[in-house]
C-alpha cells in the first residue's frame, strides 16, 4: 500500500508540473507571447532656492520741467544701466526727460539661485506695478518689467539673474519715496 502511495504522490506532483507548465503556456499563449519588462525611475534633484542680492533701485530723480520721463533698467550683464561720471554717462541716451543724481545711482534687482547643476529654470514677476508715495497716494508706473541673466546652472548649482523695468516719472510728482514690493518666482522648466 505504501508503494500506491509513493506511486500516487510522484503521479500528481507530475500533474502538478503538467498543470502548471500548460497554464503557463496558456497565458502566454492568450497574450500573443508578447511581452515586455521595463524599469520605473525618479531621479530626486535639489530643490530650487533664491535670495536677493539687491533691490531694484530707479535712484534719485528729478522730474522733466514738462511731459513725463523715463528711467529704463534693461538688464545689463551685470546688472547696473548707470555709472556716474561724464566720460561713462550720457543720461539723455538711456534717461530721457529726466536727471538722476549720481548719490543713489540706479540698478537692476539681483537675486542669486541655487538649483540642480547643469538644469535649466525660468523665473517670472509681474509685468507692471505703480510705485507708491503718500496720502492720497500718489503713483509712478513701472512697465515692461522683465527677468534677465543666466537661466542654467552652473556645474556647482548657482546662476544670477536680474530684474528690472521702465520708470514713467510726471513733471507733477509729489516729491517723496515711491516704493513697491513684488515678488520673483523661480520654477525648473
Amino acid at each position: 500500500m505504501r508503494r500506491n502511495w509513493n506511486l500516487f504522490g510522484m503521479a500528481a506532483a507530475a500533474l502538478l508540473v503538467l498543470l502548471g507548465t500548460t497554464h503557463d503556456a496558456r497565458a502566454q499563449k492568450d497574450n500573443g507571447g508578447n511581452c515586455c519588462n521595463f524599469d520605473a525611475h525618479c531621479e530626486r534633484v535639489q530643490p530650487i532656492g533664491i535670495t536677493k542680492i539687491q533691490d531694484l533701485e530707479f535712484g534719485y530723480v528729478v522730474p522733466p520741467p514738462s511731459g513725463t520721463g523715463t528711467v529704463t533698467l534693461d538688464g545689463t550683464e551685470d546688472g547696473n544701466s548707470f555709472t556716474p561720471g561724464p566720460e561713462e554717462f550720457d543720461p539723455s541716451s538711456i534717461y530721457p526727460g529726466v536727471t538722476l543724481t549720481a548719490q543713489k545711482p540706479p540698478h537692476m534687482a539681483k537675486f542669486a539661485v541655487t538649483g540642480e547643476p547643469g538644469y535649466s529654470f525660468h523665473a517670472s514677476t509681474a509685468g507692471s506695478f505703480l510705485l507708491k508715495e503718500g496720502t492720497p497716494s500718489w503713483d509712478l508706473h513701472v512697465h515692461d518689467v522683465d527677468v534677465d541673466g543666466n537661466t542654467t546652472f552652473d556645474s556647482n548649482g548657482n546662476a544670477t539673474i536680474y530684474i528690472g523695468g521702465v520708470l514713467y516719472v510726471p513733471s507733477d510728482a509729489n516729491p517723496g519715496l515711491y516704493t513697491h514690493t513684488f515678488q520673483v518666482e523661480v520654477n525648473y522648466n
